[in-house]
Formats: C-alpha cells, structure tokens, sequence
C-alpha cells in the first residue's frame, strides 16, 4: 500500500504541473483527445439505459454515452437530431440530407439513428425506455417527432441490448429522457441561415411545470415549432453555372465499368471519372441507335452532331454502343444535359410538436400518470429535375405507316427517307416539362401513454415497480408532385399531322383520352393543357400518392428489487413481462397500384415515371419475458469491486415463433486507482419489419446492365420490392471489451477505450436487380422470372422493362472495431488565467465491416473505409470549452480519416494493369479524401434567466469530395459522411425562469 501512497503523491504533483501548463498545450491535447459536447460523466447515469436493473451502485457492463441537455445545448442546432447525430458511433443514420434522390421508398426526411454502421432498423430508439410507433414501415422511429425543450439528457447505448430491451437492438440502443418533473418556465428562440443565403431556419420553442395538490401531482408541457427551408436542386449541366446558389462542386462523378471480357490488356476494368456524361440523353434530345446516331437537338429544336467525350465514335447500328466509352459513359464532351445536381442537398423540413405529461401520488408509495405526444413532421425535396428517359422513345419517320413524327425536324426526316428509315431511338431529358419531381411527406404522431409506478416490501426487501400502456398512431402522406404518367407521355411524344394544319397524338385510344402532343426536339416548355395530361388526364389525377396508418399497443410491467445478499453485497434483480402488437395499412393510388384506370394505363398498376405507390397491409404481435441479475462477486479493499451481469429473454412472435435472447457481462472495479475493466458477450435479434414482412410492392427508376445484348448495355428499368411474410428473425453474437480510468490522482480526467464485434447470421436482405440479371444470364433460371420484359418477349432479345427483388435470410455481416471517450476538466487558476476548460473526446475506429449477400456467385464485401458509404475507417469529434463568468466559447472538430470507393478494387496505372478478377477488379484511382470541419460557437448569459448565443458550423466552407453515385440523379458526393450545405450561421435567445 506504501507503493500506491507515493504513487498517488507523484501523481497529484505531475496534475499541478500540468495544470499550470495546460493552456499552452491545450491545441496539441485536443488533436490527440478529440471531443464530444460536455458529456456527462456521473457513472450512476451512464448506465442506465444499458440495463434494466435500477439499484443504486451497479454498473452495467455495455459502454454508453450521455449527453445531457446543456451538452445538446452546446451544440444550438434547431433539431436534437442533428446534435446527437454527431456522434462519432452513429454510423449511417439518415437526416434530412440523405436520400433526398428517392421517391417511391417514403424515407426522405426521417431522422433516424444506427449505431455502428448497421443501420437504424437495428437500433432502438426510445422515449423514457419505451417503445414509440415507428413513423416508416420499416420499423424506423422519426426523431423530429419527439418533443425536444424538456429533454433531460439522451443515453446512447453501443451494445446489444435485446436481453433487455427486445427487438432491434442488435447494435445499440438510443433513450431520451424527458424531464417529466420540471419546475418553471423556458423557451428557446432560433435562427440561422447558410453562406449561400439558403436553408434558413428558425425554431421557437416553450415549456413549463408546476406541483399541484400540496406536491402529491406535478404537470408539465411543452410546445414547439421549427422551420428548416432545405437547400433545393441545382440546374443541367456542371460547375458553378450549375449549382446550388454558387456550390460549385458538383462534378459529375461516376465509375465507368468494363466487363472483364471487354477490359483491354493492361488497361484498368474500372475507371473513375468526373465530367462524365450519359451518351443515352440529352437536354433536346438525342437520337441513340441506328444511322442517325448521334444527332442531337438544341433548345430550339435544330440539329448537330453530338460531341461524345472519350473521343467517342457512335456505332450506328442497331446495339448504340459508342466506341472509347463504357455504356452508358463517356468522360467529358457535352455535358450541358447532366443532372446529377438535379436532386435537392436539403430536404425543407416543417415539425410541430405538444408534449404533455400529469402525475399524481395517490398513496406514498403509487403514482399514476398519462402522457400524450402529438406532432406533425412535413418534408419536401426534389428527387430529380426533368424526367430522365434515356435510349426510351421510338420516334416515327420517313416512310413510316401513319406518317413521321409531326414535330421531327425537315431535315432529319429527309434523312430517313433517302435511307428508307421508319423510326429511331431517341433519349431525352425532358427540360419541357419544367418543374423537378417534388416528394412531400408529413408524418402526424399520436402517441398516448398511461402507466403506474410504484413500491412494496417483501420479507423486509423493498422493490420497486412499474407498468405502462401505449397506444401510437403514425398517419403518413406522401405525395409526388410533377410526375408524368409514361404511357401518356409515350403518347404524347408520338405525333403527327392532323387537319387544319393542326398537330395530333397518333393513337386513337390516347385522343380519346384526351391526349395533347408534345415537342420533345428541343426545350421549349409544354403546354400547360400537355401537362396537364401527363400528370393524369382523364385520370383526374394530377399526382400519386400513399397513405399509411402505422399503429402501436405496447404494454409492460417491470419489477426491481435485491431479495438475497451473497457474500459480496445484495444480488439486484429485474424482471417483467411485455407485450406489444405493431399494424400498418396502406393505400396506394389506382395508376400506381392497379385497378380501374383509363385504357392508356396499365390496370396492374407502376404507369408514374417515379412513386408508383401500391396498397397492403399486415400486423404481427409479441410476447416476452425477461429476467436480469446482477450479482456481485467481489467487493474488497485488496481486490476491488467486481459484479456478474446476467439477462435472458424468452420471446414468442406471431410471424415467426419462439426465439430467445441473452447477455453476460462482467465488469471489475480493480485495485488499481481508478481503474474499471468491463466485459460482456449476447445474443440479440431483430424481428424481421413490417416492410420486410408485408411490404406492398415498391417500384422505383433505376439501371442494370443487360448481360444478354452485344456488349453488355446499361437500360433503364423499374425496380419492384416485395414483401416476403417467411421470413425470420436475424440473430448476432456481440462481443465487447473494455476499459475505464478515472484516477483519483488525476481530477477531471476520464478515458474509455472499448473494443466491439457484432457478427449477424440470417441477416435479412434481398437480391440486388443486377444480381438477379447476372445470375440468370450466368444459367440460375429461377432467378430469370424476376425480370419483366416488354410484351412478355424473350430475355435474350427483348427489351427489359422491370426486375423484382424479396428478402430473404441469407446474409451474414461481421464488425468490429473501437470506441474511445476522453474528457478533462480543469482550471488554470485565477493567478494564472481566470476560467474553466472542458477538453472533451469521442472516436470510432472501425477495423472491419465484411457483408456477404449469400447470394451465388458473389463475393464478401468489405465496407470500412469505404467513403462512398456510412463506415469510414476513423470518425472522431473534438471539443474545447473555455467558461469564464458569463460567457462561453467552444470549438467544435469533426474528422473523418481517407478512404477508398471500394476495398475490392486493385488501383493500377493504364498500361501496367494486372488481369481484373471477379473478386479484384482493377481501376484507375481509389482513394477518397477524408474531411477535417471545424464548428465555433458561444453564449453570454445577461442574467440568471436571459442567454444569447451563437454557432458558426464548417467554418472553412469545405465542400464535399467527389463521390460516384450509383443512380444518375444524385448530386455526386456522400452525405452520410460530408456536409454539403457549406458554412451555416445561427443566433438565437433562451429564457428560464
């Protein structure tokens, strides 16, 4: 023990030197110790929500992160969401500037957390631990629907937790606490605005509490509005002439692949490119196959010759392939037509929220209370601009039965008939039709809540208990603005001369309808009577759109109490039952979903170009138990303190049957000052969704390579999802290792270092379109049903039209990696420098992510560092805070370490290439950069009662690496990882009383 005295006397000098030396060195430390907003450090807090055992004194082994709502503060965003998505371990959730590119899936603008990298359907999130009604049929819950004012503090748990808290907690768990006991009155005012002058938002924000009845009842509210206005597409074409109100980084990226077959010696398979361009489309229209290709047409309708890039040489013949190009892309030449930019950065975001909360001690040991959460969450984005067709028109000419196309140039038309030419291919991007695609959401939650807690004693022991029911509506709308419906738009495109000098749809069955023809040689914008019969004509429909009724009944009764002592202090018990129904409905409307429609369209339904909504329905329930121990082994001066964690859960699903779930874990307060090691090992599920489940079918506009032409070529095709009601709950193995150090010799200073691996097995996923196509070409004839061709006509030969795709339980993921958390707290002295200093760290390290689909033929894929996706090798958050009186000020550092596009591929310079594999496919370049933002923000408090403050993000203005898109209407960067929004400026008041 003398050892031990005169280290801690040694330790105590070395921390006064320290201190006194600490401002110089404060830069150094906070690039080695990056930081998380003033995270709380109370241990007895930390824990909470990684177990369901609530006496005082134990620690669970699962690491979690708290932040509590002065840390949320900090960060003085207008949504918690976007403060505690900061978080280095919450890899690949979703915000308002993901999938902003989608328009049939009903995900745009949620807010949702993943843990890890595994995605926000395998992490739970919760109000108060309890489950909340999804706002998506994917199981997903919508974190601007929660009330956000009396946010006591936020535990995010990264570990599986489904021993405790059931389904989707394979990778974590995300618990906001509300302040239900609040006392007085506060309100938050808010508002901000980009470098650009765009996104601008404001958010008002009241709430209040007060004791009634002697103290016995307590009530509480909140109220809130916020407004985020979002950052809309940008125009065709590239560069800043292009973008977004000056963002000038768009660039049109993209990676061009060859077959291996078609891959010329010592030549890279793959290329990365920017300023690429889609040889199939362009702004006026391009003519794609025979011996017209590659005549294009202004704005006004005149014809040139097309510039391809890549020195591109049409074939103009029947297959339109390019020479020097790799289908669909050619590098540079004209890239006036590219849309990529076309997608909005930032979906406008408008939420409503009213929280309420009553309780009331009815004897000394029963309360009762009711809550109710009412919020409405409305988002808009554009998912692309103009209505991309490409290689889709066949255009009438020359000597054609009926007569040519009425709106084809003279000069082409007398082109056809000297080389007896009836008809050709054309592509177009549509600039005619004007307005992008619009996606409106709104999400209205009802959420009722009602329970009892209370207290008893049992053979001199006390336990505490408590039940709840919930009953959660989410209604959501989406609707699609600026659509057409294709098969009046194939119609319309198709003209011809009629009496009176007049111009006429050439079908009979479309003037019935009401058809009214459009110029598709040029831009000149279409009539508002043509648009009008594109978005729906005698329809009388002017847009698709889905409604779903998603609906929760949760019940839950749970004990605590210590009954028995072992030799090393009382054994802490938690045990209870749950049960809980999850519904959804969902109506589609009849041109995308099927039924009686007008003789153009298609009675089974997918006639929108985007958001072909279809009708379904389905609900499942569950029925578990679980019980959780936590057992001290040891509690002794020589060798510490150590305690055994133990939970099993017993689940019956309707769907699926019988399923069990365990953790074990074991943490040990060493003789070592400060010095805690934790370990635990679990088993944890995630029932397969709704969506999974009973999806209604989910089409989207996407492409594939069609291996059966000559070459290989790129078609546009629709993608249909389907549910699949066999399916099976995913199972993982969690593993973690840990360690934390708060030395007593060393004030203020905390570090956790925790090694993680999580490996899925049955993971539910499904059968990419191109796979299905590849394994069908490769002799997997079942796969061959899933692809729909034109008229039912031969894959060899015919055109394909759509590919479906189902879940199944084939795929198994395995990752691991670290989490490190640092913190110190300190103060220089008033000799010295009058104040305080926070320096605070949060990091991931992800040393892999491997994914194999299950699926024939394929190969495992390696996802960390891969910065095209969620999961990059290194993410960590830095923070200083220096406090002095009534101000404050804190800088803000988000890093993320270089990547690559993909871990597969083997860069090579063009000549020295070695002979691509399967598994290996070479390719020109493969490394992309990392990200360093620097964030600067302060407050200065007028009073005990009045705040101001402020907060600058991406000080520089850094705009994101180029990133290639796997659609061709994305904006060509990664907003999983990158902020594309550029510098942000916010001001705003708070008020307590």
């Amino acid at each position: 023990m003398r050892g031990g005295t005169q280290a801690n006397v040694a330790g105590k000098a070395f921390a006064s030197i320290l201190h006194r030396n600490m401002l110089l060195c404060a830069s150094a430390t906070a690039l080695t110790v990056a930081a998380v907003p003033a995270y709380a450090q109370d241990t007895e807090t930390v824990v909470v929500s990684a177990s369901r055992i609530t006496s005082a004194g134990f620690n669970a082994p699962t690491p979690t992160t708290v932040l509590s709502s002065a840390d949320i503060q900090a960060q003085g965003e207008s949504n918690v969401f976007s403060a505690v998505v900061e978080l280095p371990s919450l890899l690949g959730s979703t915000g308002t500037q993901v999938a902003n590119n989608t328009t049939s899936i009903n995900n745009t603008g949620l807010s949702a957390f993943a843990v890890h990298g595994l995605g926000a359907i395998r992490t739970l999130t919760l109000i108060n631990g309890q489950r909340v009604v999804p706002a998506f049929v994917q199981g997903t819950v919508d974190v601007s629907q929660f009330p956000q004012l009396l946010i006591q503090r936020v535990d995010v748990v990264t570990g599986g937790a489904s021993a405790s808290y059931g389904s989707d907690a394979i990778a974590g768990v995300v618990n906001f606490v509300l302040n239900d006991k609040f006392e007085g009155l506060k309100g938050n005012f808010l508002s901000g605005a980009s470098t650009y002058g765009d996104d601008e938002n404001f958010t008002l924000q009241l709430a209040g509490g007060t004791s009634f009845a002697g103290g016995r009842g307590h009530f509480v509210a909140s109220g809130e509005y916020s407004y985020e206005a979002g950052v809309g597409p940008g125009t065709f074409g590239i560069g800043c002439a292009s973008g977004k109100n000056g963002r000038c980084w768009y660039s049109a990226a993209s990676i061009l692949q060859r077959s291996i077959a078609n891959t010329p010696a010592g030549q890279p398979e793959y290329t990365f490119a920017t300023g690429v361009q889609d040889y199939q489309l362009t702004l006026g229209g391009l003519i794609t196959r025979g011996p017209l290709q590659g005549t294009a047409f202004s704005p006004n309708g005149t014809p040139f010759q097309y510039q391809y890039g890549s020195n591109g040489v049409p074939a103009k013949d029947a297959s339109g392939s390019v020479s020097n190009c790799v289908s669909p892309f050619c590098i540079g030449g004209d890239t006036t037509s590219d849309f990529g930019n076309g997608t909005t950065l930032a979906a406008a975001l408008q939420r409503g929220n009213f929280y309420t909360h009553v309780s009331y001690d009815l004897l000394p040991n029963l309360t009762v209370w009711a809550a109710f959460m009412g919020s409405q969450v409305h988002t808009a984005n554009a998912s692309v601009t103009g209505a991309y067709r490409p290689d889709f028109f066949t255009i009438q000419c020359g000597n054609a039965a009926g007569g040519a196309n009425a709106y084809l140039p003279a000069s082409i038309n007398a082109v056809c008939v000297t080389n007896n030419i009836t008809n050709f291919r054309l592509g177009s991007n549509l600039p005619m039709l004007q307005s992008p695609v619009d996606v409106i959401n709104q999400r209205d939650l009802n959420r009722f809540t009602a329970g009892l807690d209370g207290s008893f004693t049992v053979f001199g022991k006390e336990w505490t208990w408590n039940g709840y029911m919930e009953h959660g509506v989410n209604d959501d709308t989406e609707h699609v603005r600026n659509v057409v419906l294709v098969p009046n738009l194939v119609a319309a495109v198709d003209s011809i001369p009629g009496p009176n000098g007049s111009i006429i749809c050439r079908s009979a069955v479309a003037q019935g309808e009401g058809c009214v023809p459009i110029d598709i040689f040029g831009t000149n914008p279409a009539s508002s009577s043509a648009v009008s019969f594109l978005q729906g004509g005698s329809l009388h429909q002017t847009a698709p759109y889905q409604q779903t009724y998603e609906r929760q009944e949760a019940a839950s009764i749970i004990f605590n109490g210590q009954p028995i002592d072992d030799w090393a202090g009382p054994i802490a018990v938690a045990t209870g039952v749950e049960y809980r129904e999850e519904a959804y409905t969902v109506y589609g409307d009849p041109a995308g979903t099927g039924g009686t429609v007008p003789p153009l369209l298609d009675p089974t339904g997918n006639n929108w170009f985007a958001g072909n909504f279809h009708s379904g329905g389905g609900n499942y329930h569950v029925s578990e138990g679980f019980v959780e121990l936590g057992v001290p082994l040891i509690n002794s001066t020589s060798w510490g303190k150590a305690d055994l964690n133990v939970a099993g859960r017993a689940t019956g699903y309707s769907t699926s049957g019988f399923i069990s779930t365990w953790k074990a874990g074991f943490t040990w307060d060493t003789p070592i000052d400060g010095l805690r090691v934790r370990a635990l090992q679990s088993r944890d599920v995630r029932a397969p969704n709704l969506s999974e489940l009973f999806a209604a079918p989910q089409v989207s506009n996407n492409s594939v390579i069609d291996d059966f032409a000559k070459p290989p070529t790129s078609v546009n095709v629709q993608f249909q999802a389907n549910g699949n009601p066999a399916l099976k709950p995913e199972k993982s193995l969690n593993t973690q290792l840990g360690i934390v150090y708060q030395p007593s010799w060393f004030p203020g200073f905390n570090l956790s270092i925790d090694y993680y691996r999580v490996g899925i097995k049955g993971q539910i996923g499904s059968i990419s379109a191109q796979n299905e196509v590849d394994l069908c070409f490769q002799g997997f004839t079942a796969e061959c049903s899933a692809i729909i061709t034109a008229n039912g006509g031969p894959i060899q030969t015919a055109q394909f039209i759509r590919v479906l795709t189902q879940s199944f339980n084939l795929a198994t993921t395995v990752t691991d990696g670290f989490d490190y958390e640092a913190s110190y707290q300190f103060s220089l002295g008033d000799d010295i420098l009058p104040g305080n200093f926070v320096l605070r760290g949060l990091a991931t390290n992800v040393s892999k992510f491997i994914t194999n689909s299950g699926v024939p033929g394929t190969i495992p894929v390696e996802s960390a560092g891969t910065n095209t996706g969620a999961i990059p090798h290194w993410k960590i958050l830095g923070l200083q805070t220096y406090n002095l009186d009534a101000w404050s000020i804190t800088f803000t550092e988000n890093w993320i370490s270089n990547g690559v596009y993909n871990r597969n591929y083997v860069p090579c310079a063009a000549g020295s290439c070695p002979l691509p594999t399967t598994v290996h496919p070479t390719i020109n370049s493969n490394n992309m950069d990392g990200a360093f933002y620097l964030d600067i923000g302060g407050s200065y408090s007028f009073d005990d009662h009045w705040q101001g403050y402020f907060k600058v993000d991406n000080v520089a203005n850094l705009g994101p690496p180029p990133s290639p898109g796997t659609t061709p209407n994305q904006y060509g960067a990664n907003p999983s990882l990158y902020d594309t929004i550029g510098r942000m400026f916010r001001v705003g008041v708070r008020v307590n009383y």
